[in-house]
């Protein structure tokens, strides 16, 4: 993984060029934020934004399976 992560020079979800330098650009190892599985390296931007959207996922499901528990 680490040769991964030395050679990946842009953003797999915005294709921005990464840095290793702190801020938006910033290259980062995503995974599955419930999971925890390794997915891409992205910039920290796109990592906040996939932290979100798991979020989100994780508290629709857990809706979900609680409104066809209770009906």
């Amino acid at each position: 993984m680490w040769r991964i992560y030395e050679n990946t020079t842009h953003c797999y979800d915005c294709n921005k060029i990464l840095t290793n330098k702190r801020g938006n650009n910033c290259k980062v190892t995503d995974h599955h934020h419930a999971s925890g599985h390794f997915r891409h390296i992205i910039c920290q931007c796109c990592n906040l934004n996939r932290a979100k959207l798991d979020k989100q996922r994780m508290s629709l499901c857990l809706e979900l399976h609680r409104y066809f528990l209770l009906n």
